[in-house]
């Protein structure tokens, strides 16, 4: 079953995200920037954390198979104007149950423009996975959708402005196993901090800045509810707190992330 909206085989055929080895330990992504990932003249954060994702798959799967715990994501330019960004990740360490990568987003058409930088751990849970059929797997060719990546996914606002919720895993936004994709935790959880700020403070001009999503455990089931709490208004923007269940697995919390929303003037 496909989610209405999203276009090609998998969110990242959605936003056009694609991803080339330099080498064994680090990775170039490239991803158009378009409307469907913009928000109030800013940009979205969690595509961008997307990218980071992909690239640095490309080829730690040749060594472990792992899972990211924690992303972590600085915005550090509006975008405005920007056609399209080039990510380069690398490994900071191999470690035998932890790997740490990090990386920088830059403007495609002028790399002294960067535009957020952040990494990610990654827990090993096993060998390698068998890849020798991904070479056949092409991906989907890049098509604007014309759509907010959030409505395309399906995401909505709860009733009560704290937060959004999906209602459940698609083969376009699983991740290994048929579990929840992280990126699609990272909308959730961003979508609802800015619900939230909003709610707490009037504004309609709002963008993530600095994100943290700390990975729990896998969403397997749904519903899947992220409610924000608001910890603080003050000059530097909205900090907030998300966390996201599983309503469908008891309930299970399954990340919890601190999300710095600040007004766009």
């Amino acid at each position: 079953m496909a989610t209405d909206g999203l276009r090609g085989k998998h969110i990242y055929d959605h936003l056009g995200v694609r991803s080339t080895r330099i080498d064994d330990e680090s990775a170039e992504t490239h991803m158009p920037i378009s409307d469907d990932v913009r928000v109030f003249g800013g940009l979205r954060a969690a595509p961008l954390g997307l990218a980071f994702e992909q690239g640095v798959a490309t080829y730690m799967l040749d060594r472990v198979t792992a899972v990211p715990v924690q992303i972590t994501l600085h915005l550090r330019d509006r975008g405005e104007g920007v056609e399209g960004i080039r990510s380069e990740t690398h490994v900071v360490r191999w470690g035998r149950t932890l790997v740490t990568t990090d990386g920088q987003i830059r403007d495609v058409d002028d790399p002294s423009r960067l535009i957020a930088h952040g990494s990610i751990v990654w827990a090993v849970v096993g060998d390698p996975p068998d890849r020798s059929d991904w070479n056949m797997m092409t991906p989907s060719p890049y098509e604007e959708a014309g759509v907010d990546v959030i409505a395309a996914v399906g995401i909505a606002p709860l009733a009560d402005g704290r937060g959004c919720r999906v209602e459940g895993i698609t083969s376009q936004t699983s991740g290994p196993g048929g579990i929840l994709h992280a990126g699609v935790l990272q909308l959730l959880s961003e979508e609802s901090a800015l619900v939230a700020a909003a709610s707490a403070t009037g504004a309609s001009r709002l963008a993530a800045v600095d994100c943290t999503y700390n990975l729990l455990q896998p969403g397997k089931t749904g519903p899947f509810v992220a409610t924000a709490e608001v910890l603080c208004i003050g000059d530097e923007g909205v900090d907030t707190k998300v966390s996201v269940r599983d309503e469908g697995n008891a309930d299970r919390i399954l990340a919890v992330s601190f999300v710095r929303v600040r007004p766009l003037g």
